[in-house]
């Protein structure tokens, strides 16, 4: 990886106030949630807090995806890609030190959400762990994503639909398990239920991250997902689930910087 390229896209976040404009968005969040969590007649701040962690979530991706999408697709458009790699940089080291610069850029963003969820509201200690771990990966694996795409569609507004796109069947991709493991009633939706089942395979599980509920109720809440049958308690759950997010985010970023490398290394200047 070549530092000075991790450098200089980092300061194109600042340059393009990334940050400043996410803390625009979080002012306003914030007091949607507390309007909202004001508005019911039990459990404000649970609720306010829950609107609030979801709220910032995806005001948090909708940002990280839109810079990069723009961010790729200005470096094509103004022959920034040339440019550098006419200098001493592989197109293996391009594509490495971009995902790094990213990732910092989401984990640095998933961080600044986490601290605000802790220090605005009262949120349980060991769920508010976990939510942030969950986040830190869920956002890094977007900005890779949102890489992939931008290096494939040549239009960064259309590259950042389909990112948009794949977070929604992401974040619904165990309602949708769920309804294919239901009994079919025809080969029509057994078939659909065993594509969806591939599908799966190269989809990540972002419904597994980031879950409201922990804030709130703590780790003892795991979405219904059985991620250790033999577990004795709910720590050793939220082991079992902790480890499954890092697997998870290991093999995805894997998969998805080889396919950027792979499209890279096939591009034509």
């Amino acid at each position: 990886m070549s530092l000075p390229i991790i450098k200089f896209v980092s300061l194109a976040a600042l340059r393009d106030k990334i940050l400043v404009t996410f803390f625009a968005i979080i002012l306003i969040i914030a007091s949607l949630s507390g309007f909202f969590g004001s508005a019911l007649v039990t459990e404000q701040p649970d609720f306010a807090l829950v609107y609030k962690g979801g709220g910032l979530r995806m005001a948090g991706i909708i940002s990280l995806v839109l810079f990069v999408c723009f961010y790729v697709r200005r470096a094509f458009d103004t022959k920034e890609v040339e440019y550098l790699l006419t200098r001493p940089l592989t197109r293996l080291q391009y594509i490495l030190s971009h995902s790094a610069a990213f990732a910092l850029i989401a984990a640095v963003l998933a961080a600044l959400i986490a601290l605000i969820i802790f220090f605005t509201a009262s949120p349980d200690t060991g769920g508010w762990m976990m939510w942030s771990y969950s986040l830190v990966i869920e956002f890094a694996l977007m900005s890779l994503i949102a890489m992939f795409f931008a290096l494939v569609v040549p239009s960064a507004a259309g590259a950042a639909l389909i990112c948009f796109a794949f977070y929604a069947l992401a974040r619904m991709i165990g309602v949708l398990l769920g309804i294919s493991s239901m009994p079919a009633d025809n080969d029509l939706m057994m078939a659909l239920g065993k594509l969806m089942e591939v599908i799966s395979i190269i989809v990540p599980r972002f419904d597994l991250m980031g879950q409201s509920e922990w804030l709130v109720y703590g780790t003892s809440q795991t979405g219904g997902f059985e991620i250790d049958r033999w577990a004795s308690s709910d720590a050793a759950k939220s082991i079992g689930l902790s480890w499954f997010i890092y697997l998870q985010a290991v093999g995805f970023s894997f998969l998805v910087i080889t396919a950027s490398v792979f499209d890279f290394s096939r591009k034509q200047f």
